[in-house]
């Protein structure tokens, strides 16, 4: 009904990741270069700045370690905080095509028997 195709379970796990993903809005974090260093000392594999976020990446045996140290060391909490799945590769979208591809989402994360949805689609606002 979306355009898109749904595979059997399990069938595209290898284009996932399972990490830790800590990510803070940029306005919370007065010094990039202390949080940068706090990270990696705590277990981060990367962190990458953005305009309006930062996001922490770590391994899954190494998350509750960071995320203890970086809720010691910073007073907000982060916007978003758990193990998840993460495009190793990420596939850009044209506008029309990426409209459906929310829809699908939206579709199957109001589905009672859907858990989590992940996909790798990217689209440049």
């Amino acid at each position: 009904r979306s355009g898109g195709n749904l595979g059997q379970d399990g069938s595209v796990g290898w284009i996932f990741e399972r990490l830790g993903l800590i990510i803070y809005s940029r306005e919370h974090i007065s010094d990039f270069d202390q949080l940068f260093e706090l990270a990696l000392e705590s277990g981060a594999d990367d962190v990458e700045e953005h305009s309006d976020h930062i996001e922490i990446k770590c391994s899954v045996p190494d998350f509750l370690e960071l995320k203890s140290s970086l809720e010691t060391a910073i007073s907000e909490a982060p916007s978003y905080c758990e193990i998840t799945r993460v495009a190793k590769n990420s596939v850009e979208i044209n506008s029309s095509k990426y409209e459906s591809l929310e829809k699908m989402v939206g579709v199957l994360e109001d589905n009672d028997d859907v858990q989590n949805v992940y996909h790798n689609g990217e689209h440049d606002e």
